[in-house]
């Protein structure tokens, strides 16, 4: 199956999921459109998202970007933390994607508690590292 057509499927399915939206019918009247087969065209692997649905999509859903949409980066955007991470070091493409993600998505990312815990951690971790910075400045004076 084309690349293009494998992102649009898990574009759909992805929006649908953040958006509580059970099926393309209930999708296809939130987009109000009179009739669902485009979107079943794309579940179906015919096409991919087009330019207009993406608009369409963007109209209707403002918090999903047209470019996210058709290039299929709204997967990275919103998933780039969730996944289990690996054991390879990160390139810095990788780690500008992540400061990305968290600068600008985190209120989105907020409704997660995987992003929410990790968030927490990181604080936590930053707060005893200053303390212990703090208590060995004192030690020295």
């Amino acid at each position: 199956m084309d690349k293009r057509i494998e992102k649009s499927i898990a574009v759909l399915n992805h929006i649908m999921k953040d958006l509580g939206i059970q099926n393309l019918n209930q999708l296809s009247e939130k987009l109000q459109f009179n009739r669902p087969e485009r979107l079943y065209k794309i579940m179906r692997g015919d096409v991919s998202i087009s330019r207009n649905l993406a608009e369409r999509i963007n109209e209707v859903f403002p918090k999903y970007s047209k470019d996210e949409i058709l290039t299929g980066d709204i997967l990275v955007n919103s998933e780039v933390l969730l996944t289990k991470p690996s054991e390879k070091e990160l390139t810095t493409s990788e780690l500008i994607d992540i400061i990305e993600v968290l600068y600008y998505k985190e209120d989105e990312l907020k409704k997660y508690k995987l992003y929410t815990r990790w968030k927490e951690n990181i604080e936590q971790k930053a707060i005893a590292r200053f303390m212990d910075e703090q208590k060995e400045k004192l030690g020295k004076q």
